[in-house]
């Protein structure tokens, strides 16, 4: 189990203390082999099934999974004595290099 996992989901507050362990379990089932689908990643059809159930739970909120990561990152913010990079991706898809390619939406020429 990666520590990582542990350390940001253990703070889950599920009112369920097995729904904290299935969520660090399932995690890092995921997390092992991301590109794969739920079910190939879980590995059998009982892995699965659990882990719909865990998605499914009327106790599980996507705010209750996101709460112990941003009080975690706002920590390590706190604690650095060094610069802090926020990064974003901003990836751009340009699609005119391939005519055979129509109707793909608006074309925008705006370049900064």
């Amino acid at each position: 189990m990666c520590n990582g996992i542990v350390a940001e989901l253990s703070g889950c507050e599920f009112g369920d203390r097995r729904l904290t362990s299935r969520v660090i379990s399932l995690s890092t089932l995921i997390s092992e082999n991301p590109e794969l689908s739920i079910n190939a990643a879980c590995g059998s059809f009982d892995q699965s099934k659990a882990a719909y159930r865990f998605f499914d739970n009327d106790k599980v909120k996507t705010t209750n999974l996101i709460e112990p990561h941003v009080q975690r990152t706002c920590d390590r913010i706190a604690s650095s004595t060094g610069d802090i990079l926020l990064i974003q991706d901003t990836t751009d898809l340009i699609y005119t290099q391939f005519p055979t390619i129509s109707d793909l939406g608006e074309r925008i020429e705006t370049w900064i």
